[in-house]
């Protein structure tokens, strides 16, 4: 699923994205800073440090929800995928001897074509690249 997610991005993630000069017209973001970090070298901390700022950067309309990191590399340029999956609701059935077990499960992560946010960045250096990304927005209402 996630392989999936990560070829399709190219074609799903329609809306050009780019992050914002500094103040004082460098090319410097802090956002940037910390995917272009976590490109050179995915570590667990940089990869909570960028769910962090994500999470507080967002409204809570979407509610709760799963975040991948996902990396590869295309025609010899590194790529970095982030997609976030909602949680929902969902029923567990088991069929077994006796006949049907059924639970209610919370906070199912559910990847569908109609519920899901992704941004995609490309660059062939790393130090001075992802500035310019696309991205995808079916959480939105």
């Amino acid at each position: 699923m996630l392989n999936d997610v990560y070829l399709k991005s190219n074609q799903q993630c329609n809306i050009d994205v780019c992050f914002n000069y500094s103040d004082g017209g460098e090319q410097k973001n802090p956002v940037e800073d910390i995917i272009v970090e976590y490109v050179s070298d995915p570590t667990l901390e940089r990869g909570t440090q960028l769910a962090e700022l994500l999470r507080d950067a967002t409204d809570g309309r979407s509610g709760l929800g799963l975040l991948f990191l996902i990396m590869g590399e295309e025609d010899g340029q590194k790529k970095i995928v982030i997609s976030r999956f909602p949680a929902d609701n969902g029923i567990l059935a088991e069929t077994d001897r006796g006949g049907l077990n059924v639970a209610f499960l919370e906070r199912v992560f559910m990847k569908n074509a109609f519920a899901y946010k992704a941004a995609a960045y490309m660059g062939q250096a790393v130090q001075g690249g992802f500035w310019e990304g696309r991205a995808v927005d079916r959480q939105a209402t």
